[in-house]
């Protein structure tokens, strides 16, 4: 049987899954904070025909990035390759619904994801994952709208096949986009948010998930990078315009190094193995969740703490920032953020697209003092346009 988004999530506020367990709902700091891994039984893994990438299909920024990150779990022939590597599923101390995802697509209400590839993962886990509910004749497939061509990427974004893109998840304007930012040589995560507001895309009734990595920051409290990113995310919170904006920590990376971030001396190489970690966070991830947390509007949830005892979750050869798509921490994150208070009044704002509102806009983004946000203000386009 087949349902749609808007009864699975009427079924999750009901207290019901589609398996019949409590849906109960958790706070997601404490949901994030208190609780533990446990090592899944192996074996090959059953993933959503959705998310296993269709090999005679072009190949798409998406499909890429579900092969790259796949550590042999999607793949056709998984018990025929070498053991996949291992899965955990997060445990809090207080037992929570599980997949509550669908609850975050309300009618006419984007989702937006934004950073880089590892909120990349974070999106393509989302779509693949409830594509197959929804309802017959709505086109999920991801596509890219015309104003995110004003988005402009880096040279790690286009060798890596990062684009931005969008994606229909229900029937009532319920929709999904991924935004690529947060490189030291790209728009900051705010910069981008901006722009969608600008063009009307972007709403108070949507929610964004946001996140730009520490090896992209200085070591140093005060980096200029980490300044910038900062004030725009701060400014832009109090757009009457701005969604919901939930901030996901970086998580944990595990390079040999003192705290475990990437330096260019520790490298990506195959003969880096994926360490363990001090149980102290590194400065630089502390301040900028400390100053976002004092925000009224801007909601932290923190996923370094989550990923700091699991080095094994890992990718692995070498790269010991990016964690297996089906490894757990991905449906961890996204358990917490659909367990946050996504339709409560906290941050709420009447939004209007009138030119005067568009006025407004733009004269936020002249407060900017970054060359990504000038960039931003010559590709707005001009008053008006849609």
């Amino acid at each position: 049987m087949t349902i749609g988004l808007r009864a699975l999530a009427a079924l999750v506020v009901l207290g019901c899954t589609t398996g019949g367990a409590p849906a109960a709902r958790c706070e997601p700091a404490a949901y994030l904070e208190r609780g533990a891994w446990r090592k899944l039984p192996p074996g090959p893994l059953a993933l959503p025909p959705r998310c296993v990438p269709d090999p005679a299909a072009e190949l798409t920024p998406m499909d890429y990035t579900a092969a790259r990150y796949a550590c042999n779990d999607s793949a056709p022939d998984a018990p025929a390759n070498p053991p996949p590597r291992p899965r955990f599923e997060w445990h809090a101390e207080r037992p929570c619904a599980q997949r509550p995802w669908a609850r975050l697509f309300r009618p006419n209400r984007t989702v937006w994801i934004v950073g880089d590839s590892m909120s990349m993962q974070t999106a393509l886990v989302l779509h693949c994952s409830l594509a197959g509910a929804v309802p017959a004749g709505v086109d999920t497939r991801w596509r890219a709208p015309a104003w995110t061509s004003l988005i402009p990427r880096s040279r790690r974004d286009v060798h890596n096949k990062r684009t931005s893109v969008c994606a229909h998840l229900g029937a009532d304007g319920q929709r999904l986009c991924f935004l690529v930012a947060g490189t030291a040589s790209a728009p900051t995560v705010a910069d981008v948010l901006q722009l969608a507001i600008a063009h009307g895309q972007a709403r108070a009734h949507d929610l964004a998930l946001v996140n730009s990595g520490a090896w992209q920051m200085g070591r140093v409290s005060g980096d200029a990078y980490q300044r910038r990113m900062v004030a725009a995310l701060i400014r832009l919170s109090r757009h009457a315009d701005c969604p919901r904006l939930f901030w996901r920590e970086s998580y944990a990376q595990h390079f040999p190094t003192p705290d475990g971030v990437f330096t260019r001396k520790s490298g990506f190489n195959s003969l880096v193995n994926c360490t363990s970690l001090p149980t102290v966070q590194p400065p630089v991830l502390a301040e900028i969740a400390a100053q976002l947390r004092a925000q009224a509007h801007i909601h932290v949830l923190p996923t370094w703490r989550l990923t700091q005892g699991v080095p094994a979750a890992h990718r692995g050869n070498g790269d010991c920032s990016h964690y297996c798509n089906w490894v757990g921490v991905l449906q961890a994150t996204l358990d917490a953020f659909a367990h946050a208070d996504v339709d409560g009044a906290e941050g709420g704002h009447s939004h209007s697209t009138s030119d005067h509102t568009r006025r407004r806009r733009l004269g936020a983004l002249e407060a900017m003092n970054s060359i990504q946000a000038r960039t931003v203000l010559r590709v707005a386009g001009p008053l008006g346009a849609p």
